[in-house]
């Protein structure tokens, strides 16, 4: 008994060291295992650092980093390069709108030359009906091109060319807009490229505005600072149309000055005038055309019996009809931007003070006392304006006062008188 139990128990010992040796095999075989995989994790540890290093993958700062330094040069080009390409495609469609816009603006004040040019040809044809329904036409169409011209040239601003602001100018005075005209022409003195040509008109034009008297912008000592500007950049120049430019600029000074009654001074600059055009090549045909021009205007301020002078008609003027009480009118009398001509401006109204005529046209100085006065206009009907045509014949009856008659075709002649506005008879 006591053997079997020892047997059993020997038998028990040696399962017992069977189990804690297969124990032990097991937890060899799971640690070499966890080793091999410490081993296989070690290895794609060093695998994936060789990866990161073959991407310069580090713990440095981006911008020590020359990758991704190049890669932001990179973009940095692409961006830049595509900004100036639009850049450019940006200033060329500006550069286009720029070009349409003076081609329009040449366009329109091209027309507008036409105009005035239909305008001088129709004004020699002979006195009739046609001609006057003519000239209404055209100066309707000249009105509505100025309109054009005016707002297209605004919208061009800086870009409008020296001579498209000098004929815009010499337009709007034309039409007594005096104030318009004299922003125009300092346009144009501005936008001047050219010292012996552009800026000298564009000083003229301002001149001459300046000291047409009664203007609401007159201001003789700055007009005769103009005149003396456009004097002193030429005075130098001896070649051919330097010296008729010269000789042109005393000339027109001289018959302002005979306008606002200073004959000396008139005379003075006629003379340095003449200087100015004998000194041009004998054969050149404009010294010869020059030469009469100027000899006229000195004879006829010479003359004794030059009593009208061009500045006592400038300024305005009130009409009264002797025969129908009941209408009144008023007159403007300018000058034309080359101070030429005799411009006149006005209106008849009835006695509620409604304008029933406006009439524009030109003076011409008849002798020693009289002035006729050629005109055109509209008389405001029933059924819209309906045209006239007609003259003046004034004669001076006092120091500020002529009469005459006013003949309008197709009806009979009506006296009138004309009396300068106090505010017009200031000297100049």
């Amino acid at each position: 008994m006591l053997k079997s139990e020892i047997k059993n128990l020997n038998s028990n010992d040696l399962s017992t060291d069977a189990y804690i040796k297969r124990q032990q095999q097991d937890t060899e075989n799971e640690q070499s295992q966890i080793e091999s995989e410490v081993k296989e994790l070690q290895r794609c540890t060093q695998a994936l650092h060789s990866k990161v290093d073959t991407l310069q993958i580090d713990e440095k700062p981006w911008y020590q980093n020359a990758s991704v330094l190049v890669s932001l040069l990179a973009v940095l080009v692409t961006v830049g390069l595509t900004s100036y390409n639009m850049y450019l495609q940006s200033v060329g469609i500006i550069q286009q709108e720029m070009k349409e816009r003076q081609a329009n603006v040449r366009t329109a004040v091209t027309k507008l030359v036409a105009a005035r040019k239909e305008n001088i040809i129709l004004m020699q044809r002979a006195n009739t009906s046609d001609r006057n329904q003519l000239d209404i036409l055209i100066n309707s169409q000249r009105q509505v091109l100025l309109e054009d011209a005016k707002a297209l040239v605004d919208e061009l601003g800086t870009g409008a060319s020296t001579n498209t602001l000098l004929i815009l100018g010499y337009e709007l005075q034309t039409d007594s807009d005096f104030e318009t005209a004299h922003s125009y022409y300092k346009q144009a003195l501005k936008s001047a490229r050219t010292e012996h040509l552009d800026r000298v008109v564009a000083l003229r034009s301002l001149a001459g505005l300046r000291m047409i008297p009664n203007t609401g912008i007159a201001d003789y000592k700055q007009g005769r600072d103009y005149w003396q500007q456009a004097i002193n950049i030429q005075k130098n120049r001896n070649d051919e149309y330097g010296l008729f430019l010269l000789g042109t600029t005393y000339s027109n000074w001289g018959s302002t000055e005979n306008m606002l009654g200073n004959k000396k001074k008139a005379i003075k600059l006629l003379r340095l005038a003449d200087e100015s055009y004998k000194a041009m090549d004998i054969k050149n045909p404009l010294r010869e055309r020059a030469l009469q021009t100027n000899n006229q205007k000195l004879d006829y301020i010479a003359s004794p019996t030059a009593s009208i002078s061009v500045a006592q008609l400038i300024g305005a003027w009130k009409i009264s009809y002797s025969s129908n009480y009941e209408l009144s009118g008023n007159t403007l009398v300018t000058l034309s931007p080359d101070n030429s001509t005799l411009l006149i401006m006005g209106e008849t109204m009835n006695r509620n003070g409604i304008v029933i005529q406006k009439l524009s046209g030109h003076g011409i100085l008849i002798g020693s006392d009289s002035l006729r006065i050629e005109w055109q206009g509209a008389k405001m009907g029933v059924h819209g304006p309906e045209p006239l045509q007609g003259s003046t014949l004034l004669k001076k009856v006092g120091t500020n006062e002529f009469e005459g008659t006013v003949n309008i075709l197709g009806t009979k002649p009506t006296k009138v008188k004309y009396t300068k506005n106090e505010e017009s008879t200031k000297k100049a």
